[in-house]
């Protein structure tokens, strides 16, 4: 079989071994979230459970990407936001003790559900602060619990109101 390459073909395609309709089924599974890993491996002919678990990798790599290239705004005049933080944390070898804890900022936008969330050390209000001008139009409406952080939050984009 002879190959083309075109410059109007993805590089994935250009660069993969795979049969293109064997990239178009792993994006659609991995796309609708299906675990697909027994399905793919029998009716699709991925004879490596390796390969699989690489394109999962790879399409995540690309999400995150564009992601960090072309941050989600949400909210704006007349919008409410929910903002909030909480810390995640992974057990060693899945046992009991705990090894590391990760906090994460993030906002949902009530009307569209779009939403952001950012890896933060630190949960002062400067840092909260820039993340929320970053990801927050001005004129929101931001609800909150009442963390001692989002107090200077009054200093934000728009309007700060307490959530119970």
């Amino acid at each position: 079989m002879q190959k083309y390459n075109n410059y109007s073909t993805p590089r994935i395609f250009s660069t993969s071994k795979l049969a293109i309709r064997q990239v178009l089924d792993l994006t659609y599974f991995w796309a609708q979230q299906i675990d697909y890993h027994a399905f793919l491996r029998r009716p699709c002919k991925f004879g490596s459970e390796s390969t699989i678990v690489d394109w999962k990798n790879f399409a995540r790599d690309l999400c995150d990407e564009r992601f960090l290239r072309h941050p989600v705004v949400i909210g704006g005049p007349g919008h409410i936001v929910e903002i909030d933080e909480s810390a995640w944390t992974k057990r060693k070898h899945n046992w009991r003790r705990l090894v590391s804890n990760q906090w994460v900022f993030g906002s949902i936008y009530r009307d569209t559900r779009e939403c952001f969330a950012v890896l933060v050390d630190q949960r002062d209000c400067a840092t909260l602060l820039s993340i929320i001008y970053q990801y927050i139009r001005a004129g929101t409406t931001i609800y909150s619990d009442q963390w001692v952080a989002y107090n200077g939050i009054a200093d934000g984009p728009g309007p700060h109101r307490y959530n119970y």
